[in-house]
């Protein structure tokens, strides 16, 4: 790819796939769409199940997943599928869908990769973003953090 970092012009392919590769949602339909696109048309969910074949999973956020399972997310309605652009807009739905509970495999390498490169991108050292803050800090509002008041020394103690 010739996209790199600070690069202020890339190709519209090579954008495409910064924004696959960085955008959690957009990576994840695409990420579906490689396991099932080849099987269009999907008449109904039946042809899914048969789209994945005898290991019976399709990975979502780099873990398998029973079909049935995923199958949950899948609105009956939006079948039949005839083209690749019905094929995202479902699994678009099924990903906005999903529960945000599931989370990407910890040991996954790319995740990882991608957790990083983005503190790197924001400025940020590696362990500060997603760390719990001191413990002396107190909301004063909705938006705002402000220390606690300070105490002197000789009643720290107590």
């Amino acid at each position: 790819m010739s996209a790199e970092k600070g690069q202020t012009h890339v190709a519209a392919g090579d954008l495409l796939r910064l924004i696959v590769e960085e955008v959690d949602e957009a990576r994840e339909v695409h990420e579906l769409a490689q396991q099932l696109h080849h099987a269009l048309p999907l008449r109904s969910f039946d042809d899914v199940v048969k789209a994945v074949g005898e290991r019976g999973t399709i990975k979502f956020r780099g873990n398998a997943f029973d079909i049935q399972q995923f199958g949950a997310l899948v609105p009956a309605i939006l079948f039949p599928i005839d083209d690749a652009q019905k094929l995202v807009t479902l699994l678009y739905e099924a990903v906005r869908r999903a529960p945000k509970t599931i989370f990407y495999n910890e040991a996954d390498p790319e995740a990882a990769k991608r957790h990083v490169r983005r503190l790197g991108i924001l400025g940020a050292p590696i362990g500060v973003l997603g760390a719990p803050g001191p413990k002396d800090l107190r909301p004063i509002s909705p938006g705002a953090v402000a220390p606690a008041p300070s105490r002197p020394e000789s009643a720290k103690g107590e």
